[in-house]
């Protein structure tokens, strides 16, 4: 059985009277990426923060490697995040004064390795993210889409056994957020991290191996994956949506409306909505979307089990690649064809 290497225990905090998470249950294991979706104010970015160590629950029990993370002094809980955790957020926080490159080593050179090799560590990641080019400027004088992926590869150039991603596409255009998000997997896959990828867009949380659905601070729906070990995830997630339509509406048996693939309301959602959002259209989102992304030569992942078996696929939009692979469906979604997703701008 794969090792938790992170775990919340009945967490709640409050924002003065408001009560933020009520009584929020996680475990991420090794080499798995976990999603953790909701509308705006549902308690995701307060559960990344607690787990993380940078908030302190009122109450419950926040548990890495093994050990009670939550009860040490605030230098511990510091000196453990910069050696086993990554992090990613949705408008990277990188130091504007540094280098692309200078940005990267940061966390080797806070841990003692040497400066040449941490150079060299550094500039390799960026090699492996397509900015290597980017490495002597200053962040003022690159993209966004540049300036994230040098976010991720600071949060990976240290191999840290957990990557946290705070809504890690929020400002990049598609083809950056798949690059990045193919980034993120390949760290779980190869490094055997684990990732938590906080979002409220379907298509992000369609990377995942398992989805945690939050709604007024409590977990309101969840899917699991038999095995969530490094060799059952997916080389690369499915491009598309899945289980959620693009052009807004209710996405049948979550009770959540979704308009442009974030969730924006709706009423309170049964404990099996997590399943209900794959099973509303599995595979009809897979060709929308996706045309920008194998143009430019991205990577297209293949599906993850439980989607829907025989799901109708949409056509592709013109521009398209010819004959591109539509990922097959997930075993243990709702059979029957699935509503075509309207393509992303």
């Amino acid at each position: 059985m794969t090792e938790v290497i992170l775990e919340g225990r009945k967490l709640r905090y409050r924002f003065g009277a408001d009560e933020a998470l009520r009584g929020v249950d996680i475990a991420i294991s090794q080499g798995e990426v976990v999603a953790v979706m909701g509308p705006s104010g549902s308690g995701k970015s307060t559960l990344l923060h607690l787990l993380a160590g940078l908030l302190r629950p009122a109450s419950g029990e926040v548990w890495l490697a093994g050990r009670r993370f939550d009860t040490l002094p605030d230098r511990r809980r510091s000196a453990l995040r910069l050696t086993q955790m990554g992090f990613v957020f949705q408008f990277g926080d990188l130091i504007p004064e540094l280098t692309v490159v200078e940005n990267v080593e940061l966390p080797l050179l806070l841990t003692d390795v040497g400066r040449s090799q941490a150079r060299g560590r550094a500039l390799d990641m960026l090699d492996s993210l397509g900015i290597r080019s980017q490495a002597s400027r200053r962040l003022s004088q690159v993209s966004g889409g540049e300036a994230q992926r040098a976010a991720v590869a600071r949060a990976l150039v240290h191999q840290p056994p957990v990557l946290l991603a705070d809504e890690p596409t929020g400002a990049l255009d598609t083809v950056t957020g798949e690059l990045v998000l193919e980034a993120m997997i390949r760290a779980s896959r190869e490094q055997g991290a684990a990732v938590m990828i906080v979002t409220h867009e379907l298509k992000v949380a369609s990377w995942a191996s398992r989805d945690i659905l939050l709604r007024d601070g409590r977990v309101v729906g969840a899917s699991d994956d038999a095995d969530p070990s490094p060799a059952a995830l997916p080389a690369v997630a499915a491009a598309g949506v899945r289980g959620a339509r693009a052009a807004g509406g209710p996405v049948a048996g979550s009770g959540v409306g979704w308009a442009g693939g974030s969730a924006v309301g709706g009423p309170a959602i049964p404990a099996g909505g997590a399943a209900g959002v794959r099973a509303a259209g599995a595979a009809g989102v897979r060709a929308a979307g996706a045309a920008g992304v194998r143009a430019a030569g991205a990577a297209t992942p293949p599906a993850r089990p439980g989607d829907a078996a025989g799901a109708a696929t949409p056509p592709a939009r013109p521009g398209d690649a010819a004959g591109a692979a539509t990922p097959p469906a997930r075993p243990g979604d709702a059979a029957g064809p699935a509503r075509a997703i309207a393509s992303e701008a």
